[in-house]
């Protein structure tokens, strides 16, 4: 294994078995500092959080793991495959065989047939970073996916234009003041639809295709960077909901300005969410990436908010510490 090591390959040990981390280097939640420092090395016991600083492991860790597996030692000999060659397991859309999916076919259209296993399919997350094929129609299939910088370049300009033409009306403390506000109640949306809409368990055909469309598809490939925001044109409706509704119950100037705060909280809560996942963060925003990490690894019924815990905090979903999953 070190030989192979020092000719570049990038191998641990886990209870025997040699894994090869080269294609999952770039997607490692943890970041890839945290494996180069383990190349070479048995990681049995830090893998189960055995040692200061470390985390325990969750079973989709473990699967993931067992993808990459290359060969085992035997009496300090290794008969390992080398990079490129064909593996006894490789990622696909995950268990297809036994969740009846076609991975060389669109997913959009299948995932409603899993019924009762989609909820177990859709949370045990596929680590691959290559992005989830939706549609068959290369038109539609391009609309389904969103760069992150997409989003502040399209609605940033709109949040702008709403606080310029409240501070026409209103002076700038109260602008200030319905602005954070506005921010305030975005921060509250953003917890109550990841808890309550996103995360209710669908059951019929439909049900589960339109879950799988809006929030599924995340939490089965976490890593796929086309899919970590809303396109513009889904959002759309809900921010002309949110924009109607606060211009209709208040005075023009005042739902502009609290339009404004919502929407900046949008974006930025869009811009948190990317970089949660392929960015690498110290204190605060580390410890919202650990919280956010530990709800797709660990326990998806905790950690519902995404720029802030303090509703998690709030209303007692906040993951225990054994959960939290580290970027250590």
């Amino acid at each position: 294994v070190q030989r192979r090591v020092k000719e570049g390959e990038q191998l641990v040990i886990l209870d025997d078995v040699v894994y090869d981390l080269h294609s999952f280097m770039d997607d490692h939640p943890g970041g890839q500092q945290v494996l180069t420092e383990f190349i070479g090395e048995d990681i049995s016991a830090t893998f189960r959080g055995k040692g200061e600083g470390w985390h325990a492991h969750s079973v989709a860790a473990f699967s993931i793991l067992k993808q990459l597996s290359v060969g085992r030692l035997n009496n300090g000999f290794s008969g390992l495959q080398r990079n490129g060659e064909k593996r006894e397991q490789s990622h696909s859309v995950g268990g297809t065989a036994s969740c009846e999916l076609n991975p060389d076919r669109a997913l959009v259209w299948q995932v409603g047939y899993l019924g009762e296993r989609y909820d177990e399919w859709v949370h045990t997350p596929d680590m691959t970073s290559e992005p989830l094929r939706f549609f068959e129609s290369d038109f539609l299939e391009f609309f389904s996916g969103t760069y992150w910088w997409v989003v502040p370049l399209v609605w940033m300009p709109v949040a702008c234009a709403a606080i310029a033409a409240a501070m026409c009306s209103l002076q700038p403390t109260s602008c200030g003041a319905l602005f954070a506000l506005g921010a305030l109640i975005w921060s509250l949306m953003e917890y109550s639809l990841h808890r309550v809409l996103f995360h209710h368990e669908p059951r019929t055909y439909w049900e589960i295709t339109v879950h799988f469309l809006f929030h599924g598809c995340h939490h089965r490939r976490p890593m796929d960077r086309l899919r970590l925001v809303f396109p513009p044109a889904a959002a759309l409706p809900f921010v002309l909901a949110v924009f109607f509704c606060y211009t209709t119950l208040l005075p023009r100037a005042a739902g502009l300005a609290l339009f404004g705060g919502s929407l900046t909280g949008y974006v930025l809560y869009e811009c948190t969410h990317y970089h949660v996942h392929h960015s690498q963060f110290l204190g605060y925003m580390g410890r919202l990436k650990s919280t956010h990490l530990s709800h797709h690894y660990k326990d998806h019924t905790v950690s519902f908010g995404i720029t802030s815990s303090f509703f998690d905090f709030l209303f007692n979903t906040l993951p225990r510490t054994e959960q939290l999953v580290t970027s250590k």
